[in-house]
C-alpha cells in the first residue's frame, strides 16, 4: 500500500531540484556577466570574450559546396572562451618558439616582397599543426600565465566558426560579400580593387562584431581538430578526431572570396607548412 505522504515527498524533491537548476542558471549567469569582454595576456597578445550560445554551422543547401560544409547544422557552444583577437605574429612565435618560420620576412623567400617593412607584426606564415599546438604549451607553461591560471590551445573548428560568424549567417562576417578592401584576399579579375599579393599586418582591416581581426583572408589558421563529417543532428562542442590530416579555416591573401567564407574547410596534412594560426584561451 502506498504511503500517502509519497505524492507530497515527490513534489517537494521536484521543487527543490527546479530551485537548485534555477540557483545554478542565476549563478552561470552572473559568472558571464563579471568576464571582461577582452584580456591582454604577459605577451601582449589580445583575446575577446565569446559567450556561449548556438549557431547554424556549415553551408546553407542554396549553396553548391564541395568542401564537405554541408549538410547546415545546429551546433550549440557550451563554455564561453578568449580568442585571439589577431592572428600569432612573427614577433610573438618568434619569442616562444625561437624560430623565424615565415615566407614574408626579412629572411624568408619572399623578403623582397616585404622590403623596407617591419615584419614583427605580419602573421606568422610557415607553421605546421605541430608547432602551432607546441606554441600553445609553451605559452600556458610560462609563469605569469600558470600565475594568471591562463591555459591556450588552436580552437576546434566550431568554435572557428562560432566565433568568425559573430552572430551572422551570411556567408562572411560582414555580409553576403567581400572584397579587397575588406580582407587581405585575392579579388575577381575584374576587381576595382588592387591585390595586396602579400600577407599584411594584423589588423589592418576592419574586425567583425566580436572583435576579432582577418578571419576572413590573410594566412589559413590551423584548428585543433581533425575533419567531422557533418549531418543534419544537432551537435553540442563537436570536435573531430586528430589525424594525419587537420582542418584550415579562414583562407589566405592568394585566395579568392569563396574560399575565405565563414563555412569554408579546408583539410590537409598536420606535417604541412605555409600556414598560420591564432589563439584560444579557455576560461
Amino acid at each position: 500500500m502506498k504511503s500517502k505522504a509519497m505524492p507530497k515527498v515527490v513534489g517537494f524533491c521536484v521543487l527543490l531540484l527546479i530551485l537548485v537548476l534555477c540557483s545554478a542558471c542565476g549563478s552561470e549567469a552572473k559568472r558571464l556577466q563579471s568576464l571582461p569582454t577582452e584580456i591582454t595576456n604577459s605577451l601582449g597578445m589580445r583575446f575577446k570574450l565569446a559567450k556561449p550560445g548556438k549557431f547554424m554551422m556549415g553551408s546553407p543547401p542554396s549553396y553548391e559546396a564541395i568542401d564537405g560544409s554541408h549538410p547546415q547544422h545546429q551546433v550549440r557552444i557550451s563554455k564561453p572562451f578568449y580568442m585571439g583577437a589577431y592572428e600569432v605574429t612573427q614577433d610573438q612565435f618568434f619569442k616562444i618558439m625561437e624560430l623565424q618560420s615565415s615566407h614574408f620576412c626579412t629572411t624568408g623567400v619572399g623578403a623582397r616582397q616585404v622590403e623596407g617593412l617591419n615584419t614583427d607584426d605580419f602573421p606568422v606564415d610557415r607553421v605546421t599543426w605541430e608547432e602551432a599546438v607546441e606554441f600553445c604549451l609553451r605559452l600556458s607553461d610560462l609563469d605569469e600565465e600558470v600565475a594568471a591560471g591562463r591555459t591556450y590551445r588552436l580552437p576546434t573548428e566550431a568554435e572557428w566558426e562560432y566565433a568568425c560568424r559573430a552572430g551572422t549567417q551570411t556567408p562572411y562576417s560582414c555580409g553576403d560579400t567581400i572584397d579587397p578592401l575588406q580582407a587581405n584576399i585575392t579579388g575577381p579579375f575584374n576587381s576595382p580593387h588592387p591585390t595586396l599579393g602579400r600577407t599584411a599586418k594584423v589588423g589592418s582591416f576592419p574586425a567583425n562584431e566580436l572583435g576579432l581581426y582577418d578571419m576572413h583572408g590573410n594566412v589559413w589558421e590551423w584548428c585543433v581538430d581533425g575533419k567531422r563529417e557533418y549531418t543534419t543532428s544537432r551537435q553540442v562542442d563537436p570536435q573531430g578526431d586528430p589525424a594525419m590530416y587537420s582542418i584550415l579555416r579562414g583562407g589566405g591573401w592568394d585566395y579568392p572570396p569563396e574560399s575565405c567564407r565563414s563555412d569554408h574547410r579546408r583539410e590537409t596534412l598536420s606535417g604541412y607548412i605555409y600556414f598560420g594560426f591564432r589563439v584560444l584561451c579557455e576560461i
